[in-house]
């Protein structure tokens, strides 16, 4: 027998009691959940503006490129890190795939690749693509990994 604590979280099943979960409140979470959703192509929107504003400023010249790189990642693993809750698991895996090949990016040579990706993220969201995108979706995907392993960064 254990001892319960003033701070244990109260137990509840599917009918309200003990053991399960509150079935009002997880209808209410995924409502919020979808009410969100329906924003987030305007969200990330603005996420887009800053990738392409870090991507011009990389490509400006050499000084302080690592530190537009960075920021371009930071905003590529926000958005791959919302893109799966909101519907938008191509987002999320080319925003993933961006992530990784921002890791060792640091040349210009790098430059054309991370503006692949930086376009494929906007042809997808004004075309309001959800889901993996279906076969053309995947393939986009697949091209852009395939090409990011390649690539010498």
């Amino acid at each position: 027998m254990s001892a319960k604590t003033g701070s244990d979280p109260p137990a509840r099943t599917a009918d309200g009691g003990p053991g399960g979960f509150d079935p009002a409140a997880i209808a209410q979470a995924e409502a919020a959940v979808a009410a969100l959703a329906a924003d987030y192509r305007n969200w990330v929107r603005a996420d887009l503006a800053q990738l392409q504003e870090a991507w011009e400023k990389a490509s400006a010249g050499t000084e302080g490129r690592r530190t537009h790189l960075d920021a371009m990642f930071t905003t590529a693993h926000n958005i791959k890190g919302q893109a799966g809750t909101f519907g938008y698991p191509l987002v999320g895996r080319i925003a993933g795939s961006l992530c990784a090949y921002l890791r060792r990016a640091e040349s210009a040579a790098d430059l054309n690749i991370l503006a692949a990706h930086v376009e494929a993220l906007r042809a997808i969201l004004a075309n309001g693509v959800s889901g993996d995108g279906g076969p053309l979706g995947r393939e986009i995907a697949e091209g852009l990994e395939k090409a990011a392993r390649r690539a010498p960064g």
